[in-house]
């Protein structure tokens, strides 16, 4: 039976189960989002390069229940496509890939106010998910599959969790686990975790009691206001071990600072630095790794629209050297509906690298965004944005290359 089968017998099971056990309450809701986008794309720096073009379509639609003002259930389902991809959209075949983003069970109060607990499929965003985020932006979008469990009152917020990134039935376990606990201090706008990805996976070691990767995150996100001025501070530190050899010892600091102004336009000046440490063959002689691994943020929301840098490695340059962004932005309403925004980004490396050259530099580049959004189209959000990047030599690998480019548009119903 095919997924696209799969899904709609499930769609069915649950319709009937929510009209009948929920339906009493009042409280069944449908939902969902149908989202169009559109690229030129021109991101690779070959010379005389042409703009690829091609569309992104997101349709997801979303039915939810509640019992007795404390048990919910969520179902949504998602079907993420290129246009024109696979068999042709003309054709009597289909290409569906129709799959289910979030399913859970939430219970608002599991032992008494305040006790919570979620299971099943789910987006977990926390922050400003500089270290987890839904990444929304993306066609897919980032969900996981596990639970979690907390307790909440006016000054403070715990949440357990438990997310499994792979199952394994494999003996030993060979499982890739994440796993942790993020405590909010309400009155003073602090966030602290301790994330543990254990992947437990000893295919290609001589004992099966390695494992791949043993790294625990310590971090801090805190976020305030004063007067005009938003400030937001991201710091983690990563320690443990890759493959029972490697130590692991890296950071990632980003702080910004907006500032916005009295005026009737809303306008909003932005400054950060965001800095995620990198390794060099110094270390790696010495089996150690210093390379920031950026978890399971929101890559799109930070460093740049272009999507350069949304993984841990450059491509083309040996090892991870890390990334420095500093950043200065700026938008503004200039009429009634209609909001345009820009923001230069100045990379470089956080470790020097080698180049084509064999020499030693930092080199990277610079990025420039603008973007535009409007809300005049009644029922629809239409946002643009272009974007042009400035590389390096020495990033690009050779001195003949030419600047990436890219535009995009995008169109979205909710209902």
């Amino acid at each position: 039976m095919n997924r696209f089968m799969k899904s709609l017998i499930t769609l069915t099971l649950v319709f009937a189960f929510a009209t009948s056990g929920f339906a009493g309450d009042g409280e069944l809701d449908f939902s969902g989002q149908i989202r169009s986008r559109g690229f030129a794309d021109k991101t690779t720096f070959a010379k005389d390069a042409d703009f690829n073009t091609y569309d992104l379509l997101r349709s997801r639609f979303s039915v939810s229940a509640s019992k007795d003002d404390n048990a919910h259930a969520f179902v949504q389902f998602q079907d993420s496509r290129r246009y024109g991809a696979g068999t042709q959209s003309g054709s009597l075949s289909s290409t569906a890939n129709v799959d289910i983003h979030q399913a859970y069970i939430k219970i608002d109060n599991l032992f008494g106010e305040g006790w919570g607990a979620q299971a099943g499929r789910f987006e977990f965003s926390k922050g400003n998910e500089r270290v987890f985020g839904a990444y929304d932006w993306d066609n897919v979008g980032r969900s996981w599959e596990g639970g979690q469990f907390w307790y909440d009152n006016d000054e403070m917020n715990i949440n357990l969790y438990s997310l499994k990134m792979t199952e394994d039935s494999s003996a030993p376990n060979q499982d890739f686990d994440v796993v942790g606990i993020y405590a909010t201090v309400k009155s003073i706008n602090l966030d602290v975790f301790v994330n543990w990805d254990k992947d437990a996976d000893s295919s290609g070691f001589a004992s099966k009691d390695s494992t791949a990767l043993d790294r625990k995150s310590f971090g801090a996100y805190y976020e305030r206001m004063y007067e005009q001025f938003d400030f937001t501070l991201n710091y983690v530190l990563q320690t443990g071990s890759m493959e029972d050899t490697v130590d692991i010892s890296a950071y990632m600091l980003a702080f910004e600072v907006s500032y916005s102004m009295e005026d009737d336009r809303n306008t909003r000046i932005v400054f950060g630095i965001d800095m995620a440490s990198g390794s060099d063959t110094a270390a790696a002689a010495k089996n150690e790794w210093n390379a920031y691994d950026n978890l399971y943020y929101t890559g799109h929301k930070f460093r740049g629209e272009m999507d350069y840098f949304l993984g841990n490695t450059f491509d083309g340059i040996a090892g991870n050297p890390g990334l420095r962004d500093i950043y200065l932005g700026a938008s503004t309403e200039v009429t009634d509906g209609w909001k345009i925004g820009a923001k230069f980004h100045m990379f470089s490396a956080a470790q020097d690298y080698v180049d084509f050259n064999g020499d030693l530099t930092s080199d990277v580049g610079s990025e420039f965004d603008i973007m535009i959004s409007t809300s005049r189209v009644a029922g629809v959000k239409l946002d643009w944005v272009i974007s042009s990047f400035s590389a390096k030599d020495s990033f690009v690998g050779t001195t003949d290359h030419d600047s990436g480019a890219w535009a995009y548009g995008t169109a979205t119903i909710e209902f």
